[in-house]
């Protein structure tokens, strides 16, 4: 029976996995479809841009008395997202050493803006582009009672001042009442403001009226998914309420036919919802853009956007990008008056410190979950042992020597003491075997009598389960690890030996379709050979036989667990069993002495044993004479 439960147990492994890697195959085909697809599309926009630079896109204005309501109600302009082009758009472009921000004066917001620091891919030196291709602006303005029928403010703004790092822009809405946008980049480096761009939103009233106001709703940009997150598992928009961090998955707007119909939903266009907001985000796999205002918001707004494919050629291929809003009461404005409403806008990587550093709960986007408490420490170790290194995997390997530095003692004594209680427990099989069939049935009598036998023999059956304490006590810092690493933009396209990013599988090649993943094929050999070198006791106990059954299967449950998972992570667990490997050889000869000792004592205890039973076989013997 066990055979065959180990049979059945390594087929479902088996199955399991073919299928994960099935799943991840399926996945990096559409993935390699959108990035051949994705060139020939920035080659035609080449193209267009290159031939047609004589005949700028033009926007149609159309009236929108809803913008505003002023007591008399002058008509405001204001422009539809999908309306065709007729004003001409200007851009101008402001530059840091880790920005390029395009603006736009449809609008007055920022068209789009370049991580100088971040290429688009691996091949490229290209920047990673946010908001590119959106059909809003970053920023842009929409003007309404409620985000749905709210109509974008796209109509041209003019420049009134510009200098190296700063620009603003002016649009008379009416006679009586104007609006000014302004925007200010970091003139020198900090790990606060590298990313950080200042703005401010300015109402002022010309006339001698009181003016009523409609909502004002910010847009916080459209953000993408990551090449190795075409689904969207990692992106959501969210906020921050003054006491938790909420976030809407771009799944929460994607159908579902759920398993066998149970879990099954249709598709949400958008969601929105009344709520005090400090702060607002959208993100992906490893960026994101906060919107932190002066004054809370009152409302928020988020729904998915297709992006398409754009080329001429017909394609199915639709990925799944998410965009949100901030909405703003405002006040009426009184007569000869202007109203700001400042904030800060980082637009970047998600890089914990500086997310940190925005100083209002900003790095909750990070989102570590119940394990940020290990996650944080463990980012802001290996941001460190990077500064020393210069490179990520040896950095994640010198955080693996210190970890296993702290955990050194306690491992130690737990391997120490698995070995002797495993030593101790091999020498009462017998006996414990006796007290199974003497009192067969009696679980009561059986566990009494083991119980007096452990006694007796100064035996700790626990000894052997202590011996697993230092792995469930580094569980918690592996989780940590493994979320902090899935989502850090540091190890982003980082280089170690043979892996080019890890972030990502170190899939060195393919055979017949299934990618052949070093790291962990390495993890589970060293996990093997370290189970082989601490071995479970034979005591015959039923939870220690399931335990050992489970054991058994570990490096495969790892292995199934880790195959597809961000490379540095395998790394981490490759190099602590290495370490734990080591350890082990130098605690077993340590260790030997004791377990020699333990040999002794019972070989010395079977001769008293065999002398004892001898000299009573004799006495018998005379008795019967």
């Amino acid at each position: 029976m066990d055979k065959k439960n180990t049979i059945i147990g390594l087929l479902l492994l088996v199955v399991a996995f073919a299928w994960m890697n099935w799943q991840q195959n399926q996945l990096e085909e559409e993935q390699a479809k959108y990035e051949r697809e994705l060139e020939i599309y920035e080659e035609n926009q080449a193209r267009k841009i290159t031939s047609s630079s004589k005949s700028p896109p033009i926007y149609q204005t159309t009236p929108n008395t809803n913008a505003f309501s002023p007591i008399q109600n002058p008509q405001v302009i204001a422009v539809k997202a999908d309306s065709p082009i007729s004003e001409k758009e200007d851009i101008h472009i402001l530059e840091t050493a880790f920005l390029r921000v395009t603006f736009t004066n449809l609008g007055g917001a920022i068209k789009k803006v370049a991580f100088k620091k971040y290429p688009l891919n691996v091949e490229s030196s290209q920047p990673y582009p946010f908001n590119q291709g959106s059909s809003l602006p970053a920023l842009s303005l929409s003007l309404g009672e409620d985000p749905i029928s709210a109509g974008p403010l796209l109509t041209p703004f003019s420049i009134i001042e510009k200098t190296d790092h700063s620009i603003k822009f002016v649009q008379p809405i009416t006679p009586d009442l104007k609006l000014y946008r302004s925007y200010q980049l970091n003139k020198n480096s900090s790990i606060k403001e590298d990313y950080l761009i200042k703005g401010n939103i300015r109402w002022e009233n010309l006339s001698e009226n009181k003016l009523t106001l409609t909502k004002l709703f910010i847009n916080l940009g459209s953000i993408p998914p990551e090449k190795a997150d075409l689904r969207g598992e990692f992106m959501n928009f969210g906020y921050y309420d003054g006491l938790e961090f909420e976030s809407i998955n771009l799944k929460e707007f994607m159908g579902s036919g759920g398993f066998l119909g149970f879990g099954a939903r249709s598709p949400v266009p958008y969601v929105t919802q009344p709520t005090i907001a400090q702060w607002g985000s959208v993100k992906n796999q490893f960026f994101t853009a906060v919107l932190t205002p002066e004054k809370n918001a009152s409302e928020i707004f988020s729904r998915a956007i297709d992006i398409d494919n754009p080329q001429e050629v017909q394609t199915k291929l639709k990925v799944k990008g998410l965009t949100g809003s901030l909405g703003f009461i405002q006040e009426p404005l009184p007569p000869k008056s202007n109203r700001n409403l400042a904030f800060d806008y980082y637009v970047g990587p998600k890089e914990y410190n500086r997310l940190e550093s925005l100083g209002r709960q900003q790095d909750q986007v990070m989102q570590f979950g119940f394990f940020g408490w290990a996650s944080k420490p463990l980012l802001k170790l290996l941001n460190f042992f990077h500064g020393i290194s210069h490179n990520w995997g040896i950095a994640i390997i010198l955080l693996t020597i210190l970890i296993k530095t702290l955990f050194w003692p306690l491992t130690s004594k737990g391997i120490r003491s698995q070995k002797i209680t495993g030593k101790k427990m091999s020498f009462l099989q017998e006996p414990m075997k006796k007290i199974r069939e003497k009192h067969k049935g009696d679980n009561a009598k059986i566990q009494s009598e083991m119980m007096a036998l452990y006694s007796r023999e100064k035996v700790n059956p626990a000894g052997a389960v202590l011996g697993c304490l230092p792995l469930l006590i580094q569980m918690p810092i592996f989780f940590g690890l493994f979320v902090m690493l899935r989502t850090a933009s540091e190890l982003r396209f980082a280089e170690f030996l043979w892996v080019s990013d890890l972030s990502q599988p170190d899939r060195l090649f393919v055979i017949g379709g299934f990618p052949i993943n070093a790291l962990p094929l390495i993890m589970t050999l060293t996990t093997y050979l370290q189970m082989r070198m601490t071995p479970m006791p034979q005591n015959g106990d039923e939870q220690q036989i399931m335990i050992q059954k489970m054991m058994r299967f570990m490096p495969f449950i790892f292995l199934f667990m880790l195959y597809g998972f961000a490379s540095g992570l395998a790394l981490y667990w490759t190099s602590n069993n290495v370490l734990t490997i080591l350890q082990t050889y130098f605690i077993n000869r340590r260790v030997q002495p004791e377990l020699d000792k333990i040999d002794a004592e019972q070989a010395e205890k079977k001769k008293k044993s065999e002398r004892k039973l001898e000299k009573e076989q004799g006495r018998n013997k005379k008795k019967r004479r």
